[in-house]
Order: C-alpha cells, then sequence, then structure tokens
C-alpha cells in the first residue's frame, strides 16, 4: 500500500484524482486546440496538440503514483497561469500578459521559474515512490530532468518560429 492507504506503484484501481486532473486538462487541451486551428492560432493549436499528446502518454505511465491535492491543485494553478499568459490580452498595448512585468520580471519568467520548482517537487515525489536509489544524486537528477524538459519546451518553441510565420514567440 502507498501513502493514505493508495495502492502504491504497482497499480492503481479506480478513478482517481489525477484521473480527474487529466481529464480535465485533456479536455481543455481538445477544445483549445480545437480553437487555435479555427481561429489560425497555428503556433498555440501546435503546442496544444503536442502537450495533449505528451500529456496522454504521461498519464498512462504516471497514473499508477499517488499525487496529493495540494500538488494537483498547484498544477492546476500552472496550467491557468500559461493559458492566462497567452490568452489575457492587456492594455495599453494590448499584448499577451506573457509580455507584461510584474515586479520589473516579465510574467513569461515568473510562470516558468514557478512551474520548474514544481516540476521538479513532482518528479521528487515519483522518485520516492519508484523507491528509485537516487540518494546521493537525487538533487543533481532532478536538475538534469526540469532542465532537460525545459530545453525540449524551447526547441519545440525554436521550431514553431521557424515554421509558422508570426508567432507570438520572440525574436
Amino acid at each position: 500500500m502507498g501513502p493514505e492507504g493508495n495502492p502504491g506503484p504497482s497499480g492503481r484501481k479506480g478513478f482517481t484524482a489525477f484521473d480527474g486532473f487529466m481529464t480535465f486538462n485533456a479536455l481543455i487541451l481538445i477544445g483549445s486546440t480545437t480553437y487555435a486551428y479555427a481561429t489560425a492560432e497555428l503556433e498555440f493549436g501546435l503546442y496544444a496538440a503536442v502537450i495533449l499528446t505528451l500529456g496522454l502518454l504521461a498519464w498512462r505511465i504516471l497514473r499508477r503514483y499517488h499525487y496529493p491535492l495540494w500538488m494537483l491543485a498547484l498544477l492546476q494553478i500552472a496550467v491557468f497561469a500559461h493559458f492566462a499568459g497567452g490568452f489575457l490580452q492587456l492594455p495599453p498595448d494590448n499584448h499577451s500578459l506573457y509580455y507584461h512585468e510584474v515586479l520589473g520580471i516579465r510574467y513569461d519568467k515568473i510562470v516558468h521559474v514557478c512551474n520548474s520548482a514544481l516540476i521538479a517537487v513532482v518528479l521528487m515525489n515519483i522518485f520516492r515512490q519508484a523507491k528509485m536509489r537516487l540518494k546521493p544524486m537525487e538533487g543533481l537528477v532532478v536538475i538534469g530532468v526540469v532542465t532537460g524538459l525545459g530545453a525540449a519546451i524551447e526547441i519545440l518553441e525554436y521550431f514553431a518560429v521557424m515554421t509558422i510565420p508570426n508567432t507570438g514567440v520572440g525574436d
């Protein structure tokens, strides 16, 4: 048995909070992808489609682990922070929130730092439940995985800039 009486990494039975979280976000991404392609927001459509595909694969692999509700809530806030960054247009210039600053720091940078820290916490949760013996190098492995995920996102953004005209990604 895993934490709080839930089945451990050997498998999950029934519909879990993580399943609800992933179902909700899959529906959001399906709707976002459909909207993006219908309104010719091809860049956002590409991101949503790739994230949906990878998210469904991750769901299948990672559903065997327990995720506390506070962690799922923070992950949901992170998802909404990304959507707000791309969709909210703010005066005076009507640029998306990603181009605006909060306390002198671009919103985009704040979201990326917070989400990287959150993914590090999620990874540590998974590593511990999987009983991976990383103790002397756990921090290095977590930093490496988070950095690798960040690099993959940057490569995806670069692909969008090189293949889709008029993207909202920086120059």
